[in-house]
């Protein structure tokens, strides 16, 4: 029973993040054919940020599946810690790409000319 109520607890907590990541994967992939660069860095970020989410609400419910066994005290709270660690690198990747794809294939700005034409 406990494992449920972790298990949804944590869903709950991780639902707004992964609405804001489904909607932003449907809103590039409406601009995919615009911009073929940019869109394919923003749907694997989205499916990078959606990993995150999962393995984040997964770790949450760790100790209540490793509960009853009191000799893994000290292991499970090390698991966690990696855990965590692995979530944070997974999300720091997906801001890498995000930022890339913000970015990365802008097209400078056209110059303005500086000094009027002379005929």
């Amino acid at each position: 029973m406990i494992f449920y109520q972790q298990l949804t607890r944590n869903f709950v907590v991780q639902l707004p993040f992964l609405m804001v990541y489904i909607a932003v994967l449907v809103l590039v992939i409406i601009r995919l054919k615009r911009y073929t660069q940019a869109a394919t860095l923003a749907i694997v970020a989205m499916a990078v940020f959606i990993l995150s989410s999962l393995l984040s609400m997964s770790a949450g419910y760790l100790p209540a599946l490793l509960q009853g066994s009191a000799q893994l005290a000290g292991p499970v709270s090390v698991v966690i810690g990696y855990a965590s660690l692995i979530t944070g690198i997974i999300s720091a990747a997906g801001w890498i790409l995000l930022i890339a794809a913000v970015f990365a294939f802008r097209k400078p700005p056209a110059l303005a000319e500086t000094a009027p034409k002379q005929d």
